[in-house]
């Protein structure tokens, strides 16, 4: 008995009276090993559940983490992209956007980007391609230039309007990242037709992706050079293009042209120049977007392998609602982030 008073003491707290204790030993004693016998089940049920949840969640984090470079207006100046990519290399990203001004393309295609290990082609599936080329004035717009025509742009994703030239109005999902890209050169002289932006504000209402980029050759708020000559040439278009970027949740719009690097910041979309990767300089973007944040690394040197001190910036974007509130200028003004660092050169 004095073992059983122990046993139930230690079930149930003190041990009752003894006219008590009888009866709840009868009617409790086999009732009262059922709970641990539950508890135990349930525990080995939420391990197991919680080992799935963790397993999926890290799966799906995994396959959201990408890193990109962007180089923009190398034109036929090699050495200048063989720095540029020699450095890229050596970020083991997944792909290069290049916005605009590549032509002429086939030897830089040749003799740089293939041996380095970048290639477009059939062997690799429409949205999984490891560069981007995006058309800039210098790229025989509005189309591109034959080998462009004939070798890459058949390789890119066939989404875009019908009208548009192949392989230059598309978009492609990457990670947790969703990418429209556009050609300011079809059926316009430098900007967006309303067929284009049409077709923009539908691509960025169907996306879902936590992040949303958008890319064309120029600026929509030009620093240094190409002032007014850019998409602020036409402000009304301008302002329909960037109140689309507002509305529909893009952080950020990249773009080149005007051979500075800067970043602006307006109504809280940035917008990144990509300045230009030429010989004396060299100006290179790396984007690695993990499962919390976008971060936006510019490296900018004198025509030198870009290291580590020549990071000139950072910028952080966060996913959906892009940047806080407190960070957009509440008039709609434009905010410059970096002044102009680059400068020089033609086009």
């Amino acid at each position: 008995m004095l073992v059983a008073k122990s046993w139930i003491s230690h079930l149930f707290g003190p041990c009752p009276t003894n006219g008590l204790l009888v009866a709840r030993m009868r009617n409790s004693r086999f009732k009262a090993k059922q709970p641990v016998r539950s508890r135990k089940w349930l525990g080995i049920l939420a391990t197991v559940l919680l080992f799935f949840v963790l397993s999926s969640w890290a799966v799906r984090v995994r396959g959201q983490e990408i890193t990109f470079a962007v180089i923009s207006d190398h034109r036929n100046h090699l050495p200048g992209l063989d720095t540029a990519l020699e450095f890229i290399h050596t970020k083991d990203v997944d792909f290069i956007i290049v916005v605009g001004d590549f032509d002429p393309i086939e030897p830089a295609y040749a003799s740089e980007y293939s041996v380095y290990g970048y290639t477009v082609g059939p062997e690799h599936r429409a949205d999984r391609q490891e560069i981007y080329f995006v058309l800039g004035n210098h790229d025989s717009p509005p189309g591109g230039e034959a080998f462009f025509q004939n070798n890459i742009a058949p390789c890119y994703p066939n989404d875009g309007p019908g009208s548009a030239p192949e392989g230059t109005v598309f978009s492609f999902d990457r990670g947790a990242c969703h990418f429209t890209i556009t050609n300011q050169y079809w059926d316009y002289s430098g900007g967006y037709t309303q067929e284009q932006l049409d077709w923009i504000e539908q691509d960025l209402t169907a996306s879902s992706q936590p992040y949303k980029f958008v890319i064309g050759h120029e600026p929509a708020y030009p620093r240094h050079r190409h002032v007014g000559e850019s998409l602020d040439a036409h402000p009304a278009m301008r302002d329909a293009f960037w109140t689309i970027l507002v509305e529909k949740g893009v952080q950020a719009f990249f773009c080149g042209h005007t051979h500075y690097s800067s970043v602006v910041l307006h109504n809280g979309v940035y917008q990144l120049d990509a300045g230009r990767a030429q010989e004396d300089l060299i100006c290179v973007m790396i984007v690695e977007v993990g499962s919390s944040t976008a971060t936006v690394h510019y490296y900018e040197t004198k025509g030198t392998l870009p290291a580590a001190g020549d990071e000139i910036d950072t910028i952080v974007l966060e996913p959906r609602s892009g940047l806080p509130a407190d960070n957009a200028d509440s008039d709609g003004d434009t905010a410059e982030k970096i002044p102009g660092r680059s400068g020089g050169g033609g086009g």
